[in-house]
């Protein structure tokens, strides 16, 4: 912890938190405007006054920059890595990773930093305490906890998002190496290659897709603490990482299997290395944070807002006075430009020429009436939902239930209440330290999904603002920290430690509770059918029949992802195989149901009734076996029956 004097006045501190209790309180249930209104400004107003800016957190770097001319080795270098970008450009063509691509782009790539890699200058080292580690394995052990804490059964099924990465994911498996996934609306790679890593171990299932999401997830807390540290300090990144260890917002994503998984961690490690970069004036952190950058574009469509949000906070760190050392690393942020333009080669090829009205469809269809008409003008829907991506943490948030307790807001009770005192601070401080930088990613990562002008009923999207997941976490951390440091002022020395760590464990307690049972309580019940597998019953009962004879499944109108059905089958045959889709059927075929053989089964819904009753008329003497879920509501029906006597 930093050197501590006592707190301006504590009564002062201790009256803003009551006031930001209340209110994120009103704001979360809808209480009179004016009344949020009130209660927000006199917190934000006690809080600046109670707790200064620290003049530590203003420095812009550890040492000063030691940045040399490029040589001859680094222009040929340079050279020699855009000639063998330029001969791997024609490689990726028809969307497909060919070895002599991919070999020509890390060759480029390997040259490029042999002749432009220097050797970091010496920078002071950090004063840390000793239980940093143990604190952040610590944290560590709870992330893996609520992603990993009964993942096999939760979510229970497979669904038709899930379905198409399942089947992207085959695809690697047998060879077929994309540049872009296309089946609709067409989706980034880089998750499906993560999977099918995991799959080669673990097998391809559901729960492999779901792994793999939650093992990013947990790699995501050490990437926010380094955020956090090099943003600002050592104590707020460990705090930081604990709020992003339990929040309901990223663990859900995390649970699930979506690729969006990906945003937050490509950016938090992007941030991170720009931080470092700039701070330390290392040229390797500056490369690899423009590899970051250009490697985050195959994660997740919203992580294109990644390359303005480094624009932008470069621009706003130029004018709140980090012009100059801008200029001495320049050499270095230019290089970075070109890595991250090289390891986004063969995705910008496809976005450009080769696949452009694929990519961009999706896109294209939430900011513009490519799909459907804007619902008013373009300018009011943009306020709305400017208004409702602000009103995500407190008021309302996605009401997708596949990702959020549907409505429920991003952020818990206590962490909304310490982020608005922390995004205040931060916003009248805006020009100090590497504030611009860090205002700049949280902004700009919001952007997609409040640019869904088209569907602006999705907005706000869980998913596609998990982009600004690690800098919404450093506002809250950054209030707990300043906080303390004016309380503990107040505390004989040999007390503060044992106070931080007490502090640490109660804000663990207050903040992991409500998430877990919103996670592991709330979340299930609002997810289809109670969260009953019904897909993976209806494919484990095809599995159990279909050695004795046709499986049927009467799907239209009552199930639309056969898929979901299919994919998880033993053997995952086609429907043709062993499963056949009945469409709709007026009248039932009943000798081309005789003529699949002398047993059948059929699956019907419960609500099914006419059709179950044509063909007991049809097939009397049948067995009917109703499958219930844990509350004993039917959810499918299964007729077997033998198409000619014995």
């Amino acid at each position: 912890m930093a050197r501590l004097k006592p707190s301006r006045s504590p009564i002062e501190l201790l009256a803003a938190g009551v006031f930001a209790g209340l209110a994120t309180w009103s704001l979360r249930t809808h209480q009179p405007a004016l009344d949020s209104f009130l209660f927000l400004a006199a917190a934000v107003l006690l809080f600046l006054r109670a707790v200064p800016w620290p003049e530590r957190l203003n420095a812009l770097g550890d040492a000063p920059v030691q940045e040399r001319p490029l040589g001859r080795r680094a222009w040929m270098a340079i050279g020699g890595a855009v000639g063998l970008g330029a001969l791997a450009w024609p490689a990726f063509a028809g969307n497909r990773v060919r070895p002599a691509g991919a070999a020509l782009l890390l060759a480029s790539l390997g040259l490029l930093a042999w002749g432009t890699w220097e050797k970091p200058p010496p920078t002071p080292v950090r004063p840390a305490p000793r239980w940093r580690w143990p604190v952040l394995a610590g944290i560590l052990v709870l992330a893996a906890f609520f992603r990993l804490y009964r993942l096999d059964g939760l979510p229970s099924d497979l669904f038709n998002d899930l379905a198409h990465n399942y089947q992207e994911t085959a695809r690697i498996l047998q060879g077929d190496w994309m540049i872009y996934a296309t089946s609709f609306p067409g989706r980034e790679p880089l998750l499906f290659y993560l999977a099918a890593a995991v799959a080669r171990v673990a097998g391809l299932s559901f729960f492999s897709l779901k792994l793999t999401t939650a093992l990013l997830g947990i790699a995501l807390v050490p990437a926010v603490y380094l955020l956090g540290r090099e943003a600002y300090d050592e104590a707020v990144g460990l705090v930081a990482a604990l709020l992003v260890a339990v929040a309901k917002w990223p663990v859900l994503i995390h649970r699930v299997g979506f690729r969006g998984t990906l945003a937050p961690l490509t950016t938090a490690l992007a941030g991170y290395l720009l931080l470092r970069g700039l701070r330390r004036g290392r040229r390797s952190d500056l490369l690899c944070a423009g590899a970051m950058v250009g490697l985050g574009l195959y994660g997740y469509t919203a992580s294109l807002a990644a390359v303005p949000a480094v624009a932008l906070a470069l621009g706003l760190f130029a004018l709140a006075g980090g012009s100059r050392r801008l200029w001495e690393l320049r050499r270095s942020l230019l290089l970075a430009v070109l890595v991250g333009l090289l390891v986004a080669l063969p995705l910008l090829r496809y976005m450009l020429l080769d696949g452009r009205e694929v990519f961009w469809f999706r896109p294209l269809t939430r900011v513009s009436d490519q799909e459907r008409p804007l619902p008013g003008p373009v300018l009011s829907i943009f306020v709305r939902n400017l208004a409702r991506t602000a009103g995500m943490f407190h008021v309302r948030g996605d009401i997708v239930f596949r990702t959020n307790v549907p409505g429920d807001p991003h952020l818990d009770p206590v962490t909304a209440a310490l982020f608005l005192p922390g995004l205040a601070l931060v916003v009248c401080h805006a020009r100090r330290g590497y504030n611009p930088l860090v205002l700049s990613f949280f902004v700009l990562m919001l952007l997609p999904t409040t640019l869904s002008l088209a569907f602006p009923e999705e907005v706000p999207g869980a998913v596609r603002s998990a982009g600004a997941i690690a800098t919404v976490m450093l506002f809250p951390a950054l209030a707990v920290v300043l906080s303390w440091e004016q309380v503990a002022g107040l505390l004989p020395e040999r007390w503060r430690n044992r106070g931080w760590i007490v502090l640490l464990c109660g804000l663990a307690l207050a903040t992991a509770v409500p998430n877990a049972r919103l996670c592991f309580v709330e979340y299930p019940r609002h997810l289809p059918y109670g969260n009953y597998p019904l897909f993976r019953e209806i494919a484990r009962v095809i599995d159990d029949l279909a050695d004795d004879g046709a499986v049927l499944l009467k799907d239209v109108p009552y199930w639309s992802d056969r898929d979901a059905i299919r994919l998880q089958t033993r053997d995952h045959k086609e429907w043709g195989m062993h499963g056949e889709i009945l469409l709709a059927s007026d009248p039932w075929d009943f000798q081309a149901l005789r003529r699949l053989g002398p047993q059948i089964a059929i699956i019907f819904h419960p609500e099914d009734e006419a059709n179950r009753r044509q063909i007991r008329q049809a097939f009397p003497g049948g067995i009917e076996l109703v499958f219930r879920d844990g509350e004993g509501r039917p959810q499918f029906t299964v007729y077997i029956f033998r198409t000619s006597a014995p």
